[in-house]
């Protein structure tokens, strides 16, 4: 009896999740938003550090499903795709971009920068500099992307941060696809890790630098493969921490939560009188408040941020009557929750790696940049985040 047919590989925006995961959302239109692009999932990787170095901000992501990976492309196609997806994140009022994606920061930030003038670019380079200065054996493997080997970024950082290593390169190519794919930590992955790392390992590296924003997922099969003998760089801390300079720079920053000292309250009645007639317009905070958020109290809500410290309420008029009154208590609006919204040109199973379509119903995805599906909201992609990142 015949076996029956291998299954296709889905792609993990493709996996069974549970749809009530991810409320749905109408999509972010605002001039307070960071763009992000990669080809695919990997920039998910440094979305990650953006949210947790700027939690306020506002981020939109696409990924370029339709023509991932972006490695083996020529430097026309890559800046083709780069110009689309700014073009796309700029129409939705970015008011900076990130270039999430190795090989099109070394083929294409260039461009973009010429292209648009008036918008910051933040991109990766491999983290030679760190790698270097971490390594005791002055030996440095880095895996990355073919494009990204052929960047002059790659080379300007090699050659000005690593005189006096020696780097080891290695292709990672038929990775990208392994982790848009769902199979990062599968046996297929640590297979080809062990033929990529071999010559690096051989060559008595100790650090290894992730030249792509996609193989921070394969940490754990990288580890399996390296048993402990590599410390793993990538790029994702020190993007986020440049995003921060260059937005602090341009004083676009976005606001924090608007939360007043913990010990304020601010008092407030009907038409800013509370009981007998006397204002509370004038509210300290007091000492024997305990520790909370702030709160206000009243119909309405009095911000006490401004107001200069005391150890006691102030009251005028003073009154000699006793004066009772009820009222409630509630927190001080803070900021919204950052928004992020994601999109895809191409929310189907990724190609297989001979680039053939893993099901003959499904047809591989056009390469020519002409021929782009435009990004849409991906509701997939929102799930896989949350589900990977737990946020």
């Amino acid at each position: 009896m015949d076996a029956p047919p291998p299954q296709p590989r889905q792609s993990v925006l493709e996996k069974s999740v549970p749809e009530q995961s991810v409320p749905e959302q109408s999509v972010l239109v605002s001039s307070e938003a960071i763009g992000v692009f990669d080809s695919g999932v990997g920039g998910l990787s440094v979305l990650r550090e953006i949210a947790a170095l700027l939690p306020a901000e506002n981020t939109l992501y696409v990924a370029d499903t339709a023509h991932c990976p972006y490695g083996g492309k020529t430097a026309a196609e890559v800046v083709a795709r780069c110009v689309v997806l700014t073009d796309f994140l700029l129409e939705r009022g970015s008011k900076l971009i990130v270039v999430a994606c190795n090989t099109a920061t070394a083929l294409a930030i260039d461009t973009l920068r010429a292209r648009y003038p008036q918008t910051p670019f933040v991109g990766l380079e491999p983290a030679v500099k760190p790698a270097a200065l971490e390594s005791r054996s002055g030996v440095i493997g880095v895996l990355a992307t073919a494009g990204t080997f052929r960047g002059r970024h790659f080379n300007e950082t090699r050659a000005r941060h690593a005189k006096g290593a020696k780097i080891v390169t290695a292709d990672g190519a038929g990775l990208v696809e392994l982790v848009e794919s769902g199979a990062a930590d599968s046996p297929e992955a640590e297979l080809l890790l062990r033929k990529l790392l071999a010559p690096i390992l051989a060559a008595g590296a100790d650090t290894l630098v992730l030249g792509c924003t996609h193989y921070p997922f394969l940490e754990p099969a990288i580890r399996r493969v390296a048993g402990g003998a590599l410390k793993i760089v990538s790029s994702g801390v020190a993007v986020a921490r440049r995003i921060h300079q260059v937005l602090a720079q341009n004083n676009h920053l976005a606001p924090v939560a608007s939360v007043a000292p913990a010990s304020a309250v601010a008092l407030a009645g009907r038409s800013g009188a509370v009981g007998g007639g006397y204002s509370a317009s004038a509210v300290a905070p007091a000492a024997s408040v305990a520790p909370a958020p702030a709160v206000a109290i009243g119909s309405a809500v009095a911000v006490a941020a401004s107001v200069a410290p005391a150890s006691a309420v102030a009251v005028a008029p003073v009154v000699s009557a006793v004066v009772s009154f009820a009222m409630s208590a509630m927190p001080l609006p803070a900021a919204p929750p950052a928004r992020r919204d994601f999109f895809s040109t191409a929310p189907a199973p990724a190609p297989a790696l001979n680039g053939a379509s893993p099901d003959p119903t499904v047809a591989v995805a056009p390469v020519n940049p002409a021929d782009a599906a435009a990004p849409v909201p991906c509701l997939r992609l929102a799930e896989f985040w949350h589900r990977l990142f737990r946020v």
